[in-house]
């Protein structure tokens, strides 16, 4: 049982790594402290794609929603 929750717990940690870490790589690009996704536009751009991919049938599955996501994203940048 512990060996369950240690790992959780591990990667857990590792995704808020990997969350602060972007963040930070996004405000030193911008050279802005306060830029966040948000702001930028580019979370709309990814609700905007996964729309679009769920709207128009395009691929199933969530590796298709996350790709046309991606698009979108990357689009708004």
């Amino acid at each position: 049982m512990s060996n369950l929750r240690l790992s959780r717990a591990l990667v857990a940690a590792l995704a808020g790594a990997g969350l602060a870490m972007c963040g930070a790589i996004l405000q030193a690009l911008l050279r802005n402290s306060l830029a966040e996704p948000f702001v930028l536009g580019v979370s709309a751009g990814a609700s905007t794609g996964a729309v679009c991919v769920i709207v128009l049938g395009v691929g199933a599955g969530s590796l298709s929603l996350s790709l046309g996501s991606l698009c979108w994203r990357l689009r708004r940048i």
